[in-house]
């Protein structure tokens, strides 16, 4: 007869602790955000808002929820974003967030936006001796957003607003498969060494 310490077919059980160690919870919730002025304009036609330290603090931290997203989901050990991480801080003051959005209606009009998507943007110097250039950090989209054609839309208008920017490794498969088709020059892989972990 099994005690309360070992299972039915007498192994041990795994303590509470033990179930939970690597536990985290599944569910995506998408951030619902109220509509507010963004002194930050996005291009003409563009299907995304550009945050930045002077953006409405609900809409970064909306982004970075989307980064921790990304963090648990390509099991990094920090979110690459922070909602406050800009405040006063000079090596990161022209970091910008691209984040995709969709207004929800109610009979009385726009009641929120519902942020699905982000992707990270930071001015990078001094590094290798490179000249200073704007890196593509992160992105992440819900899972039934992928595929749709978000970034798609938006990398004409990313180019736009940071030319020639720079790619920080390692990528995901869907990641390089997006350049390839989206016609990106710059090699898209890297020696194993030059990984950042």
């Amino acid at each position: 007869m099994p005690d309360a310490q070992t299972s039915v077919r007498g192994a041990p059980k795994p303590r509470l602790w033990q179930l939970m160690e690597h536990f985290e919870p599944c569910d995506i919730r998408l951030p619902l955000v109220p509509i507010l002025k963004n002194p930050n304009p996005a291009p003409a036609g563009a299907n995304f808002h550009v945050l930045s330290a002077a953006s409405p603090l609900k809409w970064r931290q909306a982004a970075e929820r989307l980064a921790c997203y990304f963090r648990r989901e390509f099991q990094y050990d920090f979110p690459p974003y922070r909602a406050t991480e800009e405040d006063g801080d000079d090596e990161v003051s022209r970091d910008r967030v691209l984040i995709f959005g969709r207004n929800t209606w109610s009979r009385t009009g726009a009641v929120g936006i519902f942020f699905f998507g982000a992707v990270g943007v930071r001015w990078v110097e001094d590094e290798d001796d490179a000249p200073p250039c704007w890196s593509l950090e992160w992105a992440w989209f819900h899972p039934y957003e992928r595929g749709k054609g978000h970034l798609s839309r938006a990398w004409p208008h990313l180019l736009q607003l940071f030319p020639d920017p720079s790619l920080a490794h390692p990528l995901s498969k869907a990641m390089i498969e997006f350049l390839r088709k989206a016609g990106y020059a710059t090699p898209l892989e890297k020696p194993e060494s030059d990984f950042r972990r």
